[in-house]
């Protein structure tokens, strides 16, 4: 379905344009929550949830998540009510979330609310009275909840009882291991455990139950590694685990232990899949441990993972979720999207390949790449294969290609890429043949290139044409209309650029095009719509920080440029990942300067601007006029799709048809009233009316 948060509908009416867009934002990364860290989980009996927390680049989230271990589907649900924050506390009593506290932008915050799992409902209470506001400790039983500690200005040591009945906080006694913050929480029947964390100073590693029973202070076994804070904790089977975290003065840890609150005895729960990773987001369900995210080394991850007692053995799963990204491929058939490979940080690159369904508005994972992960590799598509090659690992270039089938789900390898060029190029397919030049290689210092090669299918081999005329580039736009492939802007090594070339299948000529009106840029986002271009964002080679947020099409038929205006939170960005499923293109992810990688995903489609603009040719005919649903076409060329608009302008049904329309039959089920059609032929669209009656 389409995100609650901000769907965005507008119409551009351009003078020169037989058609506009209207640009929707989709649910981010394939419905699942962005990787971040120092967030807030909990379950019920049956969804677990997540929420708030932070990214690599200190933006904080308010949003909520719920998963279902039955489809291991995410679903966005209602946004935490206050400020995004990190760093908050969370307890749960009954069918109720108790969320509070934390740190907002820097602000410290005790605001208190109550989420209902059950209802999707927020209500605000109490503040917080302590004065700790943020990693606190935290935990609830007997129908009350406990906090206590973490930090304001240093750590601290209050304790308070939370009763919801009254909606009031009562002090108790301090804690009694004294000043600290971002340890450990978790609750074993009326028995609330805290322990771990620092002070500031040093890192701890004891482990005290509280009984609200008797409100007594019990010390426990204690924890068999070294001293930590934020680790990760989940119960399993009526264990609990416990690892990973950070200490003072040091890197993050990568060891894990059982505990065993019955014997009060503490395990090494031996090898995990999980990095050395702190503060995820964990929950526990149907005696099964959940794994959300968490940061190592500055990398805040979107990894989800799965821990279960097996044979008295754990046993990890990791539930795959896309993340977000920049510098993937994207690849379409007529009926999915997909997209693959790309990087979350500077240095973390995958090999994950997404499926994503526009009309259920889902992501799916399938086969992964079958080489190592990578980044700015190239992509074409030619009927339904996917062809996947170059790109870059963390210090090395690949000239590997390999062919995906899009129906079967299927990788296999074809003829390597002769070109020096290894990441970043120019790409693109028609006609039954690919075309890819340019590009760059090196680390340290980079070399650009300009070799331009063609590759046959069906031989599978390459064939070296003469030089791009453009010189040695890489890293900038590429999208094809019927059988011109349109390159243009990137960057020599010099300069940014603006110029737009286009290179015929046909003839095998090159013809220089009219200059992009937005300044020089690279990493540009280019997408086609209704046989026109739309090209924006990128940055500037002199300033790559900041990323440009105009935007501009180019209609190919009159080989000009206009100024058009897209949702603001769509622009200022570089890196994106597009693909396009018959006339409606997409964009995803990329990287913004103050939002970092981004997973947000936008439809563009074309809408009928206005009956004024219907062409009038005698190419085409439809009779009868008005119909009653049997519509029958006669167009002397060659038809690859057929869309047709409601009087609103808006796409309620799309064919493709891939034959010369002579007495070509059409059986609409549409509702009275007016429609446009559109026959496009790859090298023209011709737009006609007619009714329904």
């Amino acid at each position: 379905m389409k995100t609650k948060l901000l769907s965005i509908l507008f119409a551009l009416f351009i003078s020169l344009s037989l058609s506009s867009q209207t640009w929707t934002q989709m649910q981010s990364v394939g419905n699942s929550p962005l990787g971040r860290s120092a967030g807030v989980s909990f379950s019920n009996s049956i969804y677990g949830f997540i929420a708030l927390g932070r990214n690599a680049n200190s933006i904080e989230y308010n949003d909520c998540w719920k998963f279902d271990p039955i489809t291991q589907s995410w679903t966005r649900v209602t946004d935490f009510p206050g400020s995004s924050r990190k760093n908050s506390f969370v307890f749960v009593i009954d069918s109720f979330a108790y969320v509070g506290a934390g740190s907002a932008g820097g602000v410290l915050k005790r605001d208190f609310y109550r989420y209902n799992m059950n209802s999707d409902i927020w209500d605000t209470l109490a503040n917080y009275p302590g004065a700790g506001s943020r990693i606190l400790f935290s935990g609830a039983a007997n129908g009350k909840g406990y906090v206590g500690g973490g930090w304001n200005t240093g750590p601290e040591d209050d304790f308070y009882e939370y009763n919801p009945q009254t909606d009031s906080w009562r002090q108790l006694p301090d804690l009694p291991f004294g000043d600290r913050s971002t340890g450990l929480s978790f609750v074993v029947q009326d028995t609330i455990y805290f322990g771990l964390g620092h002070d500031g100073t040093s890192n701890y590693n004891d482990i005290w139950g509280y009984s609200v029973k008797d409100s007594s202070w019990t010390q426990k076994a204690s924890f068999l590694g070294l001293g930590r804070y934020a680790p990760n904790i989940v119960h399993v089977n009526g264990k609990v685990l416990v690892g990973g975290g950070g200490r003072l003065g040091s890197s993050n840890l990568s060891d894990y232990y059982l505990y065993d609150p019955s014997a009060n005895q503490w395990s090494s729960a031996g090898p995990t899949p999980l990095s050395n990773r702190s503060a995820a987001l964990c929950f526990s369900l149907l005696n099964k441990g959940y794994l959300f995210g968490g940061t190592a080394n500055n990398i805040y991850h979107g990894e989800f993972h799965l821990v279960e007692d097996v044979s008295s053995s754990l046993q990890w799963t990791n539930i795959p979720s896309l993340t977000a990204r920049a510098n993937a491929v994207g690849f379409a058939n007529h009926e999915f999207g997909f997209i693959a490979l790309g990087n979350s940080s500077a240095s973390s690159n995958n090999n994950e390949c997404w499926r994503y369904y526009p009309t259920l508005d889902q992501w799916k994972a399938v086969a992964r790449f079958p080489a190592s992960p990578r980044r700015n590799s190239f992509a074409f598509t030619i009927d339904s294969f996917a062809y996947v090659g170059a790109g870059q690992t963390n210090n090395s270039h690949s000239n590997k290609v390999y062919r995906y089938n899009m129906n079967t789900n299927q990788w296999d390898s074809v003829a390597n890429y002769p070109g020096q060029g290894l990441r970043l190029n120019f790409h693109g397919a028609a006609n039954g043949k690919a075309y890819v030049g340019g590009g760059a290689t090196g680390f340290s210092g980079i070399t650009y290139h300009d070799g331009f090669y063609e590759f046959n299918p069906v031989l599978n081999t390459w064939r070296a044409l003469p030089d791009l005329p453009f010189g040695n580039r890489s890293s900038g736009i590429s999208f094809t209309i019927g059988d011109t492939i349109y390159f243009g802007q990137g960057y020599d090594g010099t300069s940014d650029r603006n110029d737009l070339w286009a290179y015929s299948v046909r003839d095998s000529s090159w013809t220089q095009r009219a200059s992009f009106l937005g300044v020089p840029r690279l990493s540009a986002v280019a997408i086609v719509v209704d046989g026109k271009a739309i090209v924006g964002g990128g940055f500037r080679a002199t300033n790559s920080s900041q990323k440009l947020s105009d935007y501009y099409e180019y209609d190919p038929r009159t080989n000009q440029w206009s100024s058009i205006t897209v949702p603001s939170a769509a622009t200022a960005r570089s890196n994106a990942t597009t693909f396009k499923i018959n006339n409606t293109s997409y964009v995803f992810g990329g990287y913004q300067a103050n939002n970092g990688y981004r997973g947000d995903l936008w439809e563009i489609q074309g809408i009928i601007s206005s009956v004024d603009n219907i062409e009038n040719s005698e190419k085409a005919k439809l009779y009868p006029n008005p119909s009653n649903g049997e519509l029958f076409i006669n167009y002397s060329d060659w038809i690859e799709y057929i869309r047709i608009y409601d009087s609103n302008g808006r796409l309620v049904e799309s064919r493709r048809i891939q034959q010369v329309g002579k007495a070509l039959k059409l059986n609409l089920d549409l509702p009275k009233g007016q429609y446009f059609i559109q026959l496009d032929s790859n090298d023209e669209v011709v737009t006609k009316s007619f009714m329904i009656h």
